[in-house]
């Protein structure tokens, strides 16, 4: 029971310990790509592509480059693509480049220039049948049966009387 020698036949669970950050240091500048499964922090300068699980942009920190991630916290500055689930762009962030995201926090102060674009994996909000058309009333033609679209109709004014009406 108590013996050095006998070993138990369950296997033991491997544990999920997070590594620590691969950190850039300020005053640290490096030419080319980063990748990294865990998390990269960035405190100087960076002139090249980073991929990693999760990605940390310093104060005082510059990336020329493409980033792709999970999380992405920018404090620094950016001047290139995002590419990541989630997105936050602390008050001292300066991006120019695009940000394709799931989940996107932007601080008041923060700058960006570029297009922010959601990553949306959800199906389409209309449900279509087996026939691929739209369900519902023939759907798209505005119950038209020769398939026109049914001719604009002016909105009725708020007070509820139709135009021209004097009573």
């Amino acid at each position: 029971m108590f013996s050095k020698t006998a070993k138990s036949s369950k296997p033991q669970a491997s544990r999920n310990v997070s590594a620590a950050p691969s950190i850039i240091s300020a005053g640290l500048t490096v030419a080319g790509d980063l990748i990294s499964e865990g998390e990269i922090q960035v405190d100087g300068q960076v002139n090249g592509d980073i991929r990693a699980g999760n990605v940390a942009i310093g104060k005082g920190a510059a990336v020329n480059g493409k980033i792709t991630a999970g999380e992405v916290l920018v404090r620094g500055t950016i001047n290139g693509e995002i590419r990541a689930e989630s997105v936050h762009l602390a008050a001292t962030a300066k991006v120019t480049g695009d940000i394709v995201h799931k989940e996107l926090a932007i601080e008041t102060g923060a700058y960006l220039e570029g297009h922010c674009r959601r990553i949306d994996q959800s199906p389409p909000s209309a449900a279509k049948s087996g026939n691929g058309k739209a369900e519902g009333a023939d759907a798209g033609n505005d119950g038209n049966k020769d398939g026109k679209a049914a001719p604009a109709r002016a909105a009725a004014p708020a007070n509820g009387r139709a135009a021209g009406s004097r009573t």
